[in-house]
């Protein structure tokens, strides 16, 4: 291993000499929805045209996988030294940070943004190598594919069925000056795989992937995310005359707990408060009971201010024997907009979570709260509300290759329209038959399920029961845990 990448003054000594740059530098970054798509051979492509402008362009790294058209697209540019790092199984070959710094060329490109560097590099992730040229202001290329955006892991599990491990926080996509989408049709990707133009053959450990549907399917994640991207792009640039955008800025808030859950409840807040360009907080909220918490709960809890923080969120405490009161106190003080909760299977001791929110809507009348439930919830209240007394509820559940199929259905007196059915899922909809104890509920429930299920690429639906009575249904791919853990 190089010494040099350890060496603390020798590092201070490199940036001090240093020329200075006025500015910081610009981030573009080529985007994907597969391996295999060109985001090399375009951000190759793209560093020739500028550097026929005479801009002075250096590859910092490029993993090309023996594809002949890629080697071809590096001849004329720069290639800068990899540095070896070393230990007792292996060697790799690794971006040489301080050799680019010293370097400093007005341009460098850098495969592979969410690569995590071998131990012995100064920072654990390549994003954090393109922070530290940006910050000495070097323009950086760079490239990755969607699915490594820290919020759509979950997502992007739901349809493939794979767990990416190499992920940015999505404040560091957010923060690209540049964002071109590297787009082919899925028949012509998957033509590209059988060929061996991705991978060699002895090194295709990703075929799995390649099917029209899951390929299409991260595709149209892939131009969502881009244009999202493109538009945030769009309003910084006119927004950089506006001062005191406090005000006016949507605020969400999501409430931090130990359980395993909240990690969806933060990456979906930290979609919404993409999605309204707003600011960002985690609170947790600490109470006596928090002492009590196991060491597995701790850890967990840990886990979940870690997530927060890498999707953006400024991390907030209060401290109580109330909860609604303190999160009604911090959102009140803090000018927060929408509040995001998870709700648990399990009911806190001595705090049922419908006191929570009851608690809450009385204290904040006028702040939108939005619950994450658990998508089957919504499904057993309707089939116990909605059934005659001496009718049944069943609920199955079944296991077909890689999706789990989940039936609730009773013997009731079923639903004969066939619009009721078709409109069911719709938000705010519901059926004109108001039943015996004149119950009567928003149609909210069933809509927030069809959102749930549909964001995790299930399926959703009502369909009769033979030989009467009716059958809800939905599907979602099945995940592999370990019930020792």
């Amino acid at each position: 291993m190089a010494a040099k990448q350890n060496n603390a003054g020798s590092i201070l000594d490199r940036i001090t000499d240093l020329p200075v740059r006025k500015r910081r530098g610009r981030l573009k970054v080529f985007v994907g929805y597969a391996p295999g798509v060109g985001k090399t051979c375009a951000m190759l492509s793209d560093a020739h045209e500028e550097q026929k402008e005479g801009i002075d362009i250096v590859v910092g790294y490029i993993e090309h996988y023996a594809r002949p058209y890629t080697a071809a697209l590096l001849e004329g540019l720069e290639l800068l030294p990899y540095i070896k790092i070393s230990n007792k199984e292996s060697s790799t070959k690794e971006f040489d940070l301080d050799q680019a710094l010293q370097r400093s060329p007005d341009l460098i490109l850098l495969d592979d943004l969410a690569h995590t560097n071998a131990a012995g590099c100064r920072h654990k992730k390549r994003y954090q190598d393109v922070e530290e040229l940006l910050r000495a202001g070097i323009h950086v290329y760079t490239t990755m594919n969607v699915q490594q955006i820290e919020s759509l892991t979950d997502i992007v599990y739901s349809i493939t069925g794979i767990s990416v491990n190499e992920r940015i926080p999505d404040s560091v996509f957010n923060s690209a000056d540049q964002v071109e989408l590297v787009d082919i049709e899925p028949d012509d990707l998957i033509g590209r795989l059988n060929k061996g133009k991705i991978y060699p053959e002895e090194e295709n450990t990703q075929a799995h992937l390649f099917t029209k549907e899951n390929l299409t399917a991260l595709r149209e994640i892939a131009l969502r995310n881009t244009a999202s991207q493109l538009n945030r792009i769009a309003e910084q640039i006119s927004e950089q005359a506006i001062t005191n955008e406090f005000d006016t800025k949507e605020h969400i808030l999501v409430c931090l707990s130990s359980a395993a859950s909240n990690k969806k409840v933060i990456r979906t807040a930290a979609r919404m408060a993409a999605a309204f360009h707003g600011h960002f907080t985690a609170l947790f909220v600490e109470t006596p009971e928090a002492r009590e918490l196991t060491s597995k709960n701790k850890a967990e809890l840990r886990e979940n201010l870690r997530l927060a923080k890498q999707m953006g969120a400024q991390i907030a405490t209060m401290y109580g024997d109330d909860i609604p009161g303190q999160i009604a106190e911090y959102v009140k003080t803090s000018r927060v907009s929408k509040i995001v909760l998870g709700r648990s299977p399990y009911k806190r001791r001595g705090l049922a979570k419908s006191n929570v929110m009851d608690k809450l809507t009385a204290l904040l009348p006028n702040i939108e709260i939005y619950i994450i439930p658990y998508t089957q919830s919504s499904f057993y209240k309707n089939a116990i509300k909605y059934t005659q007394d001496g009718s049944h509820i069943t609920i199955f559940a079944r296991h077909e290759r890689h999706i789990v199929i989940v039936e609730i259905s009773d013997d009731g007196p079923g639903i004969s329209s066939e619009e009721v059915k078709v409109r069911l899922f719709e938000m705010f909809y519901t059926a004109d038959n108001i039943h015996g104890d004149g119950r009567r509920g928003l149609g909210l429930g069933l809509s927030l399920c069809k959102s749930i299920v549909n964001a995790h690429g299930g399926t959703i639906g009502v369909k009769d029961n033979v030989p009467k009575g009716t059958v809800f249904y939905f599907t979602l791919q099945a995940e592999e845990v370990n019930v020792h853990e």
